[in-house]
């Protein structure tokens, strides 16, 4: 029966992956007491659970706490598929940019009025932190437009994303992101280790020849180790990224909806995969400490939902070793698209700026810079970031040994001039 099956496989993997297991049976609770103290001034956490019929969002801030109810309506069910058939560019190749323009523009908004402005109305935001369910899950939060459209031109560029007006980072759930929250550091020179495959031997997955670029663009961070196509095996993997503190994976990725854990990442391009992939239910088992994991590859953050604890996939087997930090992807990502984002990301990273408001950055760069249908979010929105990290700015660090130096040098100059004065 189902049940034994689940029950053996349940057993399997106490005895054969005893880390995965006691993270996955521990349970944790999290009051709303915990949550506003661990929020800043401009922070707000939404919280959303789903029933057959409603839509319940916790909005929680520094403060207080409210709850609104929204009407889980026929209409609301039908804008949410539409919107993520159209920012996934589903729809854009099958209907054309215009269609794709109205349908996107108009369910975005909706989106926005529905279940965004409830919570926002009245309060002083700078950042929200969603934790979704359900369908929302699947949906980055940026797309969504904080005014309708008003154009009847095709322009994507033009739209009024909420990611314009607000730094946005994710969590899978509140408890997950309070384990995380106390590991919010701040590293000097961290050591960054990036897998990358460019070429694809095998049936079905395509060349990612950018992966070149982004591997290239990573080589120029200092204290790096890069591994690319023949260099990037299994071994190598479980290797290098026991010590990392970044953890950079260009990497095709393969998801199993019927059972998550053998959702797998793809290294090696030819050979058995259970010889050469990396699978999810391996990562949750691996002796790994990073700041920040960073999934470049298609799909990444797309999964089987679980209720209460969000979807199952590849980011979540690092996430759970308590990295506070995590960049997926909720599409297929587009090659160019990718290497150009992830190559402002980590400038950004680089100059201080928390990984939250680094992919958010890059995501704006981007946007700023493309065409009217090249913006189409199909393009940049692939990318979410759950939790933050910071890396200090090396310039810093210098800038602030030279202001002690000087103050040195005065303040011996001036004991100086004072014994004169006093033997005089």
């Amino acid at each position: 029966t189902l049940e034994e099956t689940l029950r053996k496989q349940k057993e399997t993997t106490r005895i054969n992956f005893s880390k995965y297991y006691s993270f996955t049976e521990q349970v944790f609770q999290v009051s709303l007491e915990d949550i506003s103290s661990h929020l800043k001034p401009g922070q707000l956490q939404l919280n959303y659970f789903m029933t057959p019929s409603t839509y319940y969002l916790l909005a929680v801030d520094d403060t207080h706490s409210q709850i609104h109810k929204i009407n889980k309506s026929d209409t609301l069910v039908s804008m949410i598929e539409l919107l993520l058939a159209e920012v996934s560019g589903e729809n854009l190749m099958l209907n054309g940019p215009a269609e794709s323009f109205s349908n996107f523009s108009k369910a975005a908004y909706y989106i926005y009025q529905k279940l965004l402005e409830p919570a926002l109305e009245g309060r002083s935001v700078n950042e929200i932190i969603i934790i979704p369910d359900d369908l929302l899950s699947n949906i980055p939060f940026e797309v969504l437009l904080t005014n309708p459209n008003q154009s009847k031109r095709t322009n994507f560029q033009s739209l009024e994303y909420l990611i314009k007006k607000l730094d946005i980072q994710y969590g899978y759930s509140a408890t997950l992101w309070m384990q995380n929250y106390e590991k919010n550091e701040r590293l000097t020179s961290p050591k960054l280790v990036a897998f990358g495959t460019s070429l694809s031997g095998r049936e079905g997955l395509a060349d990612l020849p950018a992966v070149q670029e982004e591997m290239k663009q990573l080589s120029k961070i200092s204290n790096n180790e890069i591994y690319l196509n023949t260099s990037a095996t299994k071994e190598n993997f479980k290797f290098a990224t026991k010590n990392a503190d970044v953890i950079h994976l260009a990497l095709h990725n393969a998801n199993d909806y019927e059972n998550p854990l053998n959702s797998r990442l793809i290294l090696d391009q030819n050979g058995r995969e259970d010889e050469k992939d990396i699978f999810l239910y391996e990562v949750f088992d691996m002796d790994l400490q990073p700041s920040l994991v960073v999934l470049s590859g298609c799909d990444t953050g797309w999964g089987k939902w679980q209720k209460g604890e969000g979807a199952y996939h590849m980011g979540r087997g690092f996430l759970y070793h308590g990295n506070p930090a995590l960049i997926t992807s909720l599409w297929k990502a587009r090659d160019n698209a990718t290497a150009s984002i992830m190559k402002h990301f980590y400038e950004q990273l680089s100059n201080g700026q928390k990984s939250s408001v680094a992919i958010r950055n890059a995501k704006l760069n981007y946007l700023s810079k493309a065409d009217e249908l090249m913006s189409h979010p199909s393009n940049w929105a692939a990318f979410v970031g759950v939790g933050q990290m910071y890396i200090n700015k090396k310039e810093n660090n210098y800038m602030t040994l030279v202001i002690v130096g000087l103050l040195l040098v005065v303040v011996t100059i001036l004991t100086i001039k004072n014994k004169k004065a006093t033997h005089s």
